[in-house]
């Protein structure tokens, strides 16, 4: 069994809410909001549990670590909340942060808004990859990899930040060029490629519903309540 204190949790936290109308960070969820419940689910697999947005007022549930940003407007020496709003790397932002920040090897991301994903679902997440040699472990449902309810290696770091300084914004190709150049440091005990692992669409079709729109997140609380 893989110990929970072997591991960090991090709630990505840092979109917009464009299509949503609102920010959803804090959109109400049962009885506490969609943060609440992703924290709440992080705490049940991580000895230590984080937050990976640029609203230093999430800090009263936990603490949070500002996403990285364009390492040219970073240079520029612009004042940070204005440059992570305006040169936001999105999501891959919050994951080269956390790794930044992280003392432990294994670290689970979750987005804010899959609240219908299980407990046991980042238990085993967090169990293959510790039982496993690859450098990160991502789901891919129906075929389609899901980087941002996944596992990474904190000696992912430096291919990250590399991959982000050439502009390679998007998650899955700055991975792949991070696992490449890991990889190829030849690091001891060194692990090999990416976990991608094929999760039936009928095992985890509501689990993986992404709340962008008011209509998902109707979607969503109905699904919650035939729970």
């Amino acid at each position: 069994m893989f110990a929970n204190a072997a591991a960090t949790g991090f709630v990505l936290a840092g979109g917009s809410g464009a299509r949503m109308g609102q920010d959803k960070v804090l959109l109400p969820w049962g009885d506490s909001t969609l943060l609440e419940e992703a924290l709440r689910k992080l705490r049940a697999v991580c000895g230590e549990v984080r937050i990976c947005a640029n609203r230093m007022d999430l800090g009263v549930y936990a603490p949070v670590i500002p996403d990285a940003i364009a390492p040219d407007v970073a240079m520029q020496g612009a004042e940070p909340e204005k440059s992570a709003r305006n040169k936001s790397i999105g999501p891959l932002g919050g994951i080269v942060a956390a790794l930044e920040a992280t003392a432990t090897e294994w670290n689970l991301f979750l987005p804010v808004d899959l609240p219908l994903l299980p407990v046991e679902f980042l238990t085993e997440l967090l169990e293959r990859a510790h039982s496993g040699a690859a450098w990160a472990v991502i789901p891919c449902l129906a075929g389609r990899p899901q980087p941002l309810c996944a596992v990474y290696h904190r000696d992912l770091l430096s291919g990250l930040g590399q991959a982000v300084a050439e502009g390679k914004f998007k998650v899955m190709l700055a991975l792949e060029s991070a696992v490449h150049a890991t990889q190829n440091a030849r690091l001891p005990g060194q692990r090999r490629g990416i976990d991608h692992w094929d999760i039936p669409l009928s095992e985890q079709a509501d689990g993986f519903l992404n709340l962008n729109t008011p209509e998902e997140l109707e979607q969503a609380h109905r699904l919650l309540l035939r729970r």
